[in-house]
């Protein structure tokens, strides 16, 4: 698809909000059904970071729209990653990354003329699907045992041997699954 094929942000945005006033809502009043919506702020499922600026509109309104009860949020490649996966025909949210860099020229170039560097800001999109299946301890273990193998900083047998369901010291595995009894 090419570039300008893409609508802008702010095409989208009053998009979705003339199609909210044509059903008699107006999206600036609560939008959402409040029961139906626990509009906590929307965070990616894989790093916990929430979601900031006009995403959390965005994904406030994605979830309220398609009836998610929670407010976690993976990019089709993170979930490939994590060992999970996106259902065949499963339609994403589009959300918003906006920031400025500095070209490598340009930075070189000011310092040697003592002046600042011309920024160039951009805005980048993602689409995210929403994670509907909360986090298991086993799909932790399967997560944390890809990333950290891909990390590179640890030995593979090192990583499997933390991770694994049993203690390979006896004495400390007989104390873990020591019991108190209630007091009589």
């Amino acid at each position: 698809m090419a570039r300008s094929e893409h609508p802008s942000l702010y095409g989208e945005v009053t998009q979705r909000i003339i199609a909210e006033l044509e059903q008699g809502r107006l999206p600036w009043v609560q939008p959402w059904d409040a029961p139906l919506c626990p509009c906590t702020m929307p965070k990616n499922a894989l790093s916990e970071k929430s979601y900031p600026g006009i995403n959390v509109l965005i994904l406030w309104a994605a979830a309220s729209e398609l009836g998610y009860s929670s407010q976690r949020w993976l990019t089709y490649r993170q979930a490939t990653k994590t060992g999970g996966h996106v259902r065949r025909g499963e339609k994403g949210t589009v959300i918003y990354y906006a920031d400025r860099f500095t070209p490598r020229d340009d930075a070189a170039k000011a310092s040697s003329e003592d002046r600042d560097a011309r920024t160039i800001a951009f805005l980048k999109r993602f689409t995210v699907f929403h994670t509907s299946v909360e986090m298991t301890g086993h799909g932790f273990r399967a997560m944390a045992s890809t990333l950290l193998n891909e990390s590179g900083k640890w030995h593979t047998d090192a990583i499997e041997r933390a991770l694994a369901h049993r203690d390979s010291d006896k004495v400390r595995a007989a104390y873990r699954s020591f019991r108190r009894h209630p007091k009589k």
